[in-house]
Protein backbone atom coordinates (compact mmCIF):
# COMPACT_ATOMS: atom_id res chain seq x y z
CA UNK A 1 0.00 0.00 0.00
CA UNK A 2 1.52 3.29 -0.87
CA UNK A 3 1.61 6.18 1.78
CA UNK A 4 0.47 9.13 -0.18
CA UNK A 5 1.60 11.31 2.38
CA UNK A 6 4.64 10.60 2.21
CA UNK A 7 4.93 10.09 -1.45
CA UNK A 8 3.62 13.78 -1.50
CA UNK A 9 6.32 14.83 0.47
CA UNK A 10 8.74 13.11 -1.18
CA UNK A 11 7.29 15.16 -4.40
CA UNK A 12 7.41 18.61 -3.26
CA UNK A 13 10.86 18.52 -1.80
CA UNK A 14 11.55 17.51 -5.13
CA UNK A 15 9.85 20.22 -6.66
CA UNK A 16 11.12 22.85 -4.25
CA UNK A 17 14.90 22.16 -4.15
CA UNK A 18 15.23 20.79 -7.45
CA UNK A 19 13.69 22.63 -9.98
CA UNK A 20 13.26 25.49 -8.14
CA UNK A 21 16.92 25.92 -7.10
CA UNK A 22 18.53 24.38 -10.49
CA UNK A 23 15.81 25.16 -12.97
CA UNK A 24 18.34 25.24 -15.77
CA UNK A 25 20.19 22.21 -15.49
CA UNK A 26 16.70 20.52 -14.67
CA UNK A 27 15.31 21.51 -17.90
CA UNK A 28 18.76 20.76 -20.00
CA UNK A 29 18.14 16.99 -18.68
CA UNK A 30 14.33 17.06 -19.01
CA UNK A 31 14.87 18.58 -23.04
CA UNK A 32 15.80 14.79 -23.93
CA UNK A 33 12.95 12.66 -22.08
CA UNK A 34 9.66 13.48 -23.43
CA UNK A 35 8.23 10.91 -20.40
CA UNK A 36 9.81 12.99 -17.64
CA UNK A 37 9.19 16.64 -18.85
CA UNK A 38 5.87 16.56 -19.15
CA UNK A 39 4.82 15.00 -15.99
CA UNK A 40 7.59 17.67 -14.03
CA UNK A 41 6.23 20.33 -15.53
CA UNK A 42 2.10 19.65 -15.20
CA UNK A 43 2.81 18.78 -12.06
CA UNK A 44 5.20 21.66 -10.83
CA UNK A 45 2.44 24.14 -12.73
CA UNK A 46 -0.42 21.97 -11.08
CA UNK A 47 1.01 21.80 -7.45
CA UNK A 48 1.05 25.80 -7.69
CA UNK A 49 -2.56 26.04 -8.83
CA UNK A 50 -3.52 24.03 -6.28
CA UNK A 51 -2.06 25.50 -3.51
CA UNK A 52 -2.77 21.98 -1.63
CA UNK A 53 -0.97 19.25 -1.07
CA UNK A 54 -3.81 16.82 -0.44
CA UNK A 55 -4.64 17.17 -4.22
CA UNK A 56 -1.66 16.60 -5.78
CA UNK A 57 -1.70 12.24 -5.67
CA UNK A 58 -5.04 12.39 -7.55
CA UNK A 59 -3.49 14.70 -10.31
CA UNK A 60 -0.79 12.30 -10.11
CA UNK A 61 -2.69 9.36 -10.74
CA UNK A 62 -4.60 11.03 -13.57
CA UNK A 63 -1.96 12.23 -14.92
CA UNK A 64 -0.90 11.11 -18.58
CA UNK A 65 2.90 11.33 -19.75
CA UNK A 66 3.69 11.44 -23.55
CA UNK A 67 4.12 7.68 -24.92
CA UNK A 68 3.04 6.14 -22.18
CA UNK A 69 -0.69 5.09 -20.48
CA UNK A 70 -2.22 6.49 -18.28
CA UNK A 71 -0.73 5.95 -14.71
CA UNK A 72 -2.77 3.94 -12.08
CA UNK A 73 -1.11 4.63 -9.33
CA UNK A 74 1.04 7.58 -7.40
CA UNK A 75 3.74 4.62 -6.93
CA UNK A 76 4.81 4.70 -10.36
CA UNK A 77 4.82 8.33 -10.76
CA UNK A 78 6.93 8.32 -7.54
CA UNK A 79 9.68 6.18 -9.56
CA UNK A 80 9.76 8.56 -12.23
CA UNK A 81 10.39 10.85 -10.05
CA UNK A 82 13.22 9.31 -8.10
CA UNK A 83 14.39 8.79 -11.37
CA UNK A 84 14.61 12.18 -12.61
CA UNK A 85 16.31 13.27 -8.95
CA UNK A 86 19.02 10.78 -8.60
CA UNK A 87 19.55 11.93 -12.49
CA UNK A 88 19.65 15.69 -11.91
CA UNK A 89 21.40 15.16 -8.33
CA UNK A 90 24.22 12.92 -10.26
CA UNK A 91 24.86 15.93 -12.48
CA UNK A 92 24.84 18.54 -9.80
CA UNK A 93 27.31 16.90 -8.04
CA UNK A 94 29.77 16.51 -10.86
CA UNK A 95 29.35 19.79 -11.02
CA UNK A 96 29.65 20.54 -7.93
CA UNK A 97 32.93 19.03 -7.62
CA UNK A 98 34.11 20.63 -11.01
CA UNK A 99 33.11 24.07 -9.82
CA UNK A 100 35.46 22.93 -6.76
CA UNK A 101 38.63 22.13 -8.61
CA UNK A 102 38.24 25.39 -10.57
CA UNK A 103 38.01 27.67 -7.59
CA UNK A 104 41.03 25.48 -6.01
CA UNK A 105 43.21 25.90 -9.06
CA UNK A 106 41.85 29.84 -9.49
CA UNK A 107 43.21 30.53 -5.83
CA UNK A 108 46.68 28.00 -6.21
CA UNK A 109 47.75 29.97 -9.20
CA UNK A 110 47.17 33.06 -6.98
CA UNK A 111 48.49 31.63 -4.01
CA UNK A 112 51.83 30.83 -5.91
CA UNK A 113 52.21 33.94 -8.38
CA UNK A 114 51.45 36.44 -5.63
CA UNK A 115 51.37 35.19 -1.81
CA UNK A 116 54.25 32.64 -1.88
CA UNK A 117 56.61 34.89 -3.63
CA UNK A 118 55.63 37.30 -0.79
CA UNK A 119 56.46 34.99 1.98
CA UNK A 120 59.76 33.93 0.59
CA UNK A 121 61.03 37.38 -0.18
CA UNK A 122 60.86 37.48 3.68
CA UNK A 123 62.96 34.76 4.44
CA UNK A 124 60.42 31.83 4.07
CA UNK A 125 61.17 28.33 3.03
CA UNK A 126 60.22 25.20 2.21
CA UNK A 127 57.60 23.28 0.35
CA UNK A 128 53.67 24.60 -0.19
CA UNK A 129 51.42 24.42 2.29
CA UNK A 130 54.25 23.99 4.97
CA UNK A 131 57.22 27.44 5.13
CA UNK A 132 59.36 28.25 7.95
CA UNK A 133 61.85 30.70 8.78
CA UNK A 134 65.05 30.82 11.37
CA UNK A 135 64.77 34.19 12.99
CA UNK A 136 65.59 35.75 16.10
CA UNK A 137 67.12 32.25 17.82
CA UNK A 138 63.79 30.77 16.59
CA UNK A 139 61.65 29.22 13.86
CA UNK A 140 58.98 30.97 12.64
CA UNK A 141 56.26 28.62 11.27
CA UNK A 142 53.68 29.70 8.67
CA UNK A 143 50.99 26.64 7.20
CA UNK A 144 47.98 26.73 4.93
CA UNK A 145 44.84 24.68 5.33
CA UNK A 146 42.43 24.25 3.17
CA UNK A 147 38.59 23.37 4.17
CA UNK A 148 37.70 20.03 3.37
CA UNK A 149 34.37 20.47 2.23
CA UNK A 150 34.14 24.28 0.84
CA UNK A 151 35.85 27.19 -0.92
CA UNK A 152 38.15 28.35 1.58
CA UNK A 153 41.43 28.15 3.24
CA UNK A 154 43.28 29.48 6.73
CA UNK A 155 47.37 30.09 7.45
CA UNK A 156 48.23 29.25 10.52
CA UNK A 157 51.51 30.71 12.03
CA UNK A 158 53.46 29.80 15.42
CA UNK A 159 56.92 29.27 17.08
CA UNK A 160 59.23 26.86 17.77
CA UNK A 161 62.96 25.97 18.88
CA UNK A 162 65.25 26.43 16.05
CA UNK A 163 66.15 23.10 16.62
CA UNK A 164 62.26 21.45 16.14
CA UNK A 165 59.97 20.03 18.19
CA UNK A 166 60.43 17.24 21.23
CA UNK A 167 57.94 15.84 23.37
CA UNK A 168 57.11 12.43 25.11
CA UNK A 169 55.61 11.47 22.58
CA UNK A 170 57.72 12.21 19.19
CA UNK A 171 60.66 14.27 17.67
CA UNK A 172 60.66 16.79 14.53
CA UNK A 173 63.24 17.98 12.88
CA UNK A 174 63.29 21.65 12.10
CA UNK A 175 62.21 20.71 8.28
CA UNK A 176 59.73 18.53 9.46
CA UNK A 177 57.46 21.24 12.12
CA UNK A 178 54.23 22.84 10.90
CA UNK A 179 52.26 25.21 13.58
CA UNK A 180 49.54 22.28 14.10
CA UNK A 181 52.87 20.09 16.31
CA UNK A 182 52.46 23.21 18.66
CA UNK A 183 49.50 22.94 20.55
CA UNK A 184 47.69 25.52 21.59
CA UNK A 185 50.69 27.66 20.98
CA UNK A 186 49.60 28.98 17.32
CA UNK A 187 47.67 31.47 15.73
CA UNK A 188 45.44 31.76 12.66
CA UNK A 189 46.43 35.30 10.86
CA UNK A 190 42.96 35.72 10.14
CA UNK A 191 42.21 36.11 14.14
CA UNK A 192 44.50 38.49 14.23
CA UNK A 193 43.31 40.99 11.66
CA UNK A 194 39.53 39.81 11.91
CA UNK A 195 39.26 38.41 16.02
CA UNK A 196 37.28 35.58 15.23
CA UNK A 197 38.36 31.88 13.25
CA UNK A 198 38.47 33.73 9.77
CA UNK A 199 38.73 31.75 6.97
CA UNK A 200 39.72 33.50 3.51
CA UNK A 201 36.71 32.48 1.12
CA UNK A 202 36.36 31.89 -2.45
CA UNK A 203 33.44 30.51 -2.89
CA UNK A 204 32.15 33.15 -5.41
CA UNK A 205 35.22 32.82 -7.29
CA UNK A 206 32.84 31.98 -10.96
CA UNK A 207 30.47 34.69 -10.33
CA UNK A 208 33.40 36.96 -8.89
CA UNK A 209 37.05 36.67 -10.17
CA UNK A 210 38.08 39.70 -8.63
CA UNK A 211 38.01 37.42 -4.69
CA UNK A 212 41.17 35.74 -6.03
CA UNK A 213 42.93 39.06 -5.88
CA UNK A 214 41.31 40.54 -3.27
CA UNK A 215 42.46 37.43 -0.70
CA UNK A 216 45.71 38.11 -2.21
CA UNK A 217 45.56 41.60 -1.14
CA UNK A 218 44.12 41.05 2.25
CA UNK A 219 47.23 38.39 3.39
CA UNK A 220 49.43 41.12 2.22
CA UNK A 221 48.58 43.13 4.27
CA UNK A 222 48.21 41.61 7.58
CA UNK A 223 52.00 40.71 7.07
CA UNK A 224 53.00 43.39 9.63
CA UNK A 225 50.41 41.66 12.08
CA UNK A 226 51.96 38.30 11.16
CA UNK A 227 55.34 39.46 12.45
CA UNK A 228 54.39 41.60 15.26
CA UNK A 229 53.09 38.46 16.54
CA UNK A 230 56.16 35.96 15.86
CA UNK A 231 58.38 38.35 17.74
CA UNK A 232 55.61 39.07 20.67
CA UNK A 233 55.10 34.93 21.20
CA UNK A 234 58.72 33.62 21.58
CA UNK A 235 58.57 29.80 22.12
CA UNK A 236 58.87 28.79 25.81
Amino acid sequence: MVDEKKVVQEIIIFINQILLEDWVLSNSILENNDEYKEIVQQVFIKSHEMGNEENVPKYLCDTKIKGVETLNDVNKNLKIFKRIIKEIQNIRSKNFYKSQREKKQKIMEVIKKTILPHFRGNGFKGSFPNLRRLKDNQLNLLSFQFHRFGSSFTIEIANCPPEGIKTKMYTLPPEKCKPSNTGRQNMRVGRLIHGNDYWYVFESGIENPDIYNSIAKEIIESWEPMENWWKENPTT
